[in-house]
């Protein structure tokens, strides 16, 4: 990458990677999906991804911003509390 920078960061130390690198994250969906895909063949790049570079799955906590209503797929006004 033509530099040998070093960021600081919560008081660790990076170095600037050697060739670039890319980040893919999917959010929003349950880990079995994937799982499934990956089981009978339909998610090539992610096979790919786990045979030649990293996949791993991040647990997260639920967001902070409140929920309210869920709002129906059809388009009409049918969204009910939760």
């Amino acid at each position: 990458m033509g530099s040998a920078a070093t960021v600081s960061v919560n008081g660790r130390s990076y170095h600037a990677p050697d060739r670039p690198v890319v980040f893919v994250c999917i959010d929003g969906s349950e880990p079995e999906y994937f799982e499934r895909g990956l089981a009978a063949g339909t998610t090539p790049a992610l096979a790919r991804f786990q045979r030649e570079g990293v996949y791993r799955l991040a647990r997260s906590v639920v967001p902070s911003f409140p929920f309210r209503r869920v709002a129906s797929s059809r388009g009409r006004n049918t969204s009910r509390k939760v």
